[in-house]
């Protein structure tokens, strides 16, 4: 297949030109390694996707539902007793969660508050196990209005006695993060070498160093979500919740731009080393659509078209995604570029349904070996 690249500087030393080569390898076209351990999508029974449900107490329902036109699961607390709810949860294997302590991870929702008021009774988590720590989101608000999340920073009455970080106001009332008003997606990003997590809202950054809670006391690794708590009522639907391991030598940065399906997501796998396999995959794009691939070795983070520029241009990699909104380039890490260089990566694509009729995914920083 044709491949045209556009290079913003010239291939005037070795070291440029090797990265040129190392950019055109990325036109080859095939699958790419899954990253997610856990997932519930759209209004699929998450029992039939690996869930274990649960519920307690007088007053809570759970279903599929629909808003919009987008399918989602939906749960309700209508009761204000204490350890009353309805839950599902699924168990990372020790090796599992070891990974993810050494590599990072990332706990995402796409949720609608229907209605809480200012209590916090929706909630996303995730219990390492064996690191005494959990990382929990809490979510409150109203009907097509703005959403709060609270992260979680006592094992006392958990979303009463919290950190507030309150989620979007103004931006979120508009068109949604997730394909209609009122879904908007929260994110988890946590990284190894500061021990804390970073909260994405609607792709930008809220909370940098959020070092958890103590947990329950358990040591059985734990991903969790549903409606509960001591402190109130509330229902909402869940139209996507993720947990994922990331793969050594690359991590996610924000800087994603919303479009027709919500967020466009960008991951990397392999070792970037001399000779090994690696990829790159874009998930929920704008489906069959022009996209461009924006490469570069320094982190810009500059406006642009209502969004934000990750890294500062070296190539542009024309591609067109799928039918699905998908785009796949694996590729082979060419001799020559040195260990220890980090790589910045992003996607810019073509959307009918996204401010100035560009969206963009997440940023992407992969570290040579």
């Amino acid at each position: 297949m044709p491949c045209p690249i556009r290079v913003r500087e010239s291939c005037a030393t070795p070291m440029a030109c090797r990265l040129v080569v190392a950019a055109v390898t990325l036109c080859l076209a095939g699958p790419a390694p899954a990253q997610l351990l856990f997932q519930h999508s759209s209004s699929v029974d998450p029992a039939l996707e690996g869930w274990t449900a649960s519920a307690t107490g007088p007053g809570v329902m759970a279903g599929p539902c629909a808003d919009a036109a987008v399918h989602a699961w939906c749960v309700t607390d209508t009761s204000s007793d204490s350890g009353s709810g309805v839950a599902y949860s699924a168990n990372p294997s020790v090796s599992q969660a070891a990974s993810a302590a050494v590599l990072g991870w990332t706990l995402r929702g796409c949720v609608e508050i229907s209605s809480s008021g200012q209590s916090e009774s929706l909630y996303i988590l995730y219990d390492p196990g064996s690191l005494s720590i959990r990382y929990d989101m809490w979510f409150s608000g109203t009907s097509g209005g703005p959403a709060n999340v609270k992260l979680a920073e006592s094992t006392n009455n958990v979303a009463c006695d919290s950190k507030v970080i309150f989620g979007p106001t103004g931006t979120t009332a508009g068109p949604g993060m997730c394909g209609a008003a009122g879904f908007h997606q929260f994110e988890l990003t946590y990284h190894p070498a500061l021990q804390t997590a970073d909260l994405y809202v609607d792709g930008g950054l809220a909370w940098s160093g959020y070092a958890g809670a103590p947990n329950f006391g358990g040591n059985q690794p734990l991903v969790a979500w549903g409606a509960g708590s001591s402190c109130g009522q509330g229902s909402g639907a869940f139209h996507l919740v993720q947990f994922e391991v990331a793969v050594a030598g690359w991590t996610k940065l924000g800087g994603a731009k919303p479009g027709s399906l919500g967020l466009p997501q960008l991951s990397g796998a392999g070792a970037l080393s001399v000779g090994s396999d690696n990829s790159l995959a874009l998930t929920d794009a704008s489906p069959s659509s022009s996209a461009i691939l924006v490469f570069g070795l320094n982190e810009l983070n500059a406006p642009f078209k209502g969004g934000t520029l990750v890294p500062a241009p070296l190539l542009l990699l024309p591609q067109v995604t799928t039918a699905s909104g998908t785009v796949a380039l694996p590729f082979v890490w060419p001799a020559g570029v040195p260990a220890g260089l980090d790589l910045y990566f992003q996607f810019w694509i073509t959307d009918p349904g996204a401010s100035h009729g560009l969206s963009a995914s997440n940023g992407l920083r992969g570290l040579t070996s």
